[in-house]
């Protein structure tokens, strides 16, 4: 079982290199994306509520930061333009979707140093896959601050469809690597 949890984890590595350098391309505003250690996680568009009202973005989750983006169309095509980057280690996620009125049962609230959103899913089900990854990734990059070591978190990453749009999730493997 050994070769293959080494080809599987091999295959992830190149899965998730292969995803950073495509994002690293085609987001305009972030140029240090590619970074030892960090791993692409989860991409989805949410509806993030501001004074104007809710508009669409597009959050990309890593597992040390999150960052939206919104897409712009040029001539030549389109492009994503990095509109906040959020390091994870001073996030808190939230469930307000009880809180908050009809029509609005899907939203969760992302604090950060820098002030609060609330960010809107299409689903319960796209809500609850954001709040677990999250929570999970912020947890995963606490427990390694706590141990003195940024470590590469392990994740297998499988793909589902929420919406009328593709998320990729990642997954904790079952158990660690050990350095």
């Amino acid at each position: 079982a050994e070769p293959l949890f080494r080809s599987n984890k091999s295959t992830r590595a190149a899965e998730n290199a292969r995803k950073m350098m495509r994002l690293q391309r085609e987001l305009i505003g972030v140029d240090n994306l590619l970074r030892p250690g960090r791993v692409f996680l989860m991409e989805g568009t949410l509806l993030k509520l501001g004074v104007n009202g809710a508009k669409a973005k597009i959050f990309f989750l890593f597992n040390d930061i999150l960052l939206y983006a919104v897409k712009r169309i040029l001539r030549q095509g389109s492009q994503l333009l990095t509109k906040k980057v959020m390091p994870l280690n001073e996030m808190e996620v939230n469930d307000i979707g009880r809180e908050v009125g009809k029509g609005q049962q899907w939203s969760f609230k992302i604090t950060t140093r820098d002030g609060s959103f609330i960010v809107i899913a299409s689903c319960t089900k796209e809500k609850e896959l954001w709040l677990e990854a999250l929570r999970k990734a912020i947890k995963g990059l606490q427990d390694d601050e706590e141990d003195g070591t940024i470590q590469d978190l392990n994740f297998e990453m499988s793909r589902r469809t929420v919406s009328s749009s593709t998320v990729d999730i990642g997954r904790e493997a079952a158990a660690r690597t050990p350095n």
